[in-house]
């Protein structure tokens, strides 16, 4: 995580994720103890006859949020997951969502679509790697992202262009990748953010 951001806001824990409101009560639904990140995301995908969900992970039971257009997850949680079923031409996690999940305490995530299940977790390098960008984050906000962070449709900009910002501050150039995150996000979330990364195809067995 970000550690000087998330203390200014670790005492709004977990109403900070869902607008300001207590969490509403949590839908749970049973998961064999040691499943594998398929086995998870296959259990997923049956919650709610196939709606898409959100929510956190613990031993054997899914703790879920039917997401009705809506995705708020308590990313203070250590295993979270967030499952949008039909996401076409587009990668999970986006650029926002591998942000958000940087930023904050969770951390293991699961992001599911129809076709796939991408399961991430923080590494010592990533974690290091946090600390380095929390200490820029105020600077590259006053200097390029103030705009970003207040549009939402600016906020999949945010992590390309505060890693570039990284790069050049601390090897003088950057990753072209960074333009281009849905055909090559796993790539720079394994090589780039440090992050443990393992991709397991959900299609259908003939």
């Amino acid at each position: 995580m970000f550690p000087s951001l998330y203390r200014e806001s670790e005492n709004l824990v977990p109403q900070i994720y869902f607008g300001g409101e207590e969490p509403p009560p949590y839908f749970t639904a049973g998961l064999s103890e040691g499943a594998t990140a398929e086995e998870i995301a296959r259990q997923i995908l049956l919650i709610g006859g196939g709606a898409e969900s959100s929510g956190w992970i613990d031993n054997d039971r899914i703790f879920f949020h039917l997401a009705g257009g809506r995705f708020q997850i308590d990313l203070s949680k250590e295993f979270i997951y967030l499952a949008a079923h039909d996401c076409p031409g587009r990668a999970l996690p986006t650029a926002f969502m591998a942000l958000r999940f940087l930023q904050e305490p969770c951390k293991r995530g699961l992001f599911v679509t129809n076709q796939q299940a991408v399961f991430l977790e923080k590494t010592a390098e990533s974690d290091q790697l946090c600390k380095e960008l929390d200490t820029i984050w105020g600077i590259w906000v006053e200097l390029h992202g103030r705009k970003m962070l207040t549009k939402v449709s600016k906020r999949r900009r945010i992590l390309p262009c505060l890693m570039k910002y990284y790069e050049e501050l601390m090897v003088g150039v950057s990753a072209v990748e960074w333009e281009f995150w849905d055909a090559f996000c796993f790539n720079l979330l394994e090589e780039k953010l440090k992050l443990k990364v393992e991709i397991v195809s959900l299609q259908t067995k003939l």
